[in-house]
C-alpha cells in the first residue's frame, strides 16, 4: 500500500534490478515518471555510447527526485576489465570505457591456486637445497 500511496501522490517510484554476477544494485527510474524535459534528452548520447561499447550496458543514474545525475556502464562480459564504470557526463564516461581499469578483488580460481602451490613447492625446495649446501660447506 505504501508505494501505491506514493504513485497516487505523483512521487517517482524506482524498481531495484540485483546482479549476483557483479554485487551491485542498480536503480532504473522508469521513463514516465521522469519530466517530460528529461525524456530522451540524453537518447542520442545514449545510443550513441551503446552503439560504441556493445560489451557494456549503459544507463543513466538519478537521484531521488527522478532526475537525471550521471552514467553509469556494466561490463557484459565476465573477464579482467572493471566491471562497473561511473561518470557525471557522458563524454567522461566515454573516456573511461575507452580505457577501463583492471578488475580487481577477484578470487582465484582453482587452476591459478595450483599453480601458486606449485610454485610455492618449488621454492621451498630452492630454500632447502640452499639451507643443506650451507651446512655443508
Amino acid at each position: 500500500a505504501g508505494v501505491h500511496a506514493l504513485m497516487a501522490a505523483g512521487v517517482p517510484t524506482i524498481s531495484l534490478e540485483s546482479s549476483r554476477s557483479h554485487g551491485f544494485c542498480e536503480v532504473d527510474m522508469a521513463p514516465s515518471t521522469l519530466p517530460p524535459t528529461d525524456r530522451g534528452a540524453h537518447a542520442d548520447d545514449l545510443a550513441r555510447l551503446q552503439a560504441d561499447h556493445p560489451q557494456w550496458r549503459i544507463w543513466r543514474a538519478h537521484d531521488a527526485r527522478g532526475r537525471p545525475d550521471g552514467w553509469v556502464a556494466t561490463r557484459k562480459i565476465d573477464d579482467d576489465v572493471e566491471p562497473t564504470i561511473t561518470a557525471d557526463t557522458a563524454e567522461q564516461l566515454a573516456a573511461r570505457l575507452a580505457r577501463p581499469g583492471r578488475r580487481v578483488g577477484r578470487g582465484v580460481t582453482p587452476e591459478q591456486l595450483d599453480a601458486l602451490e606449485r610454485e610455492l613447492e618449488r621454492d621451498r625446495a630452492r630454500e632447502q637445497a640452499a639451507m643443506i649446501e650451507g651446512l655443508g660447506q
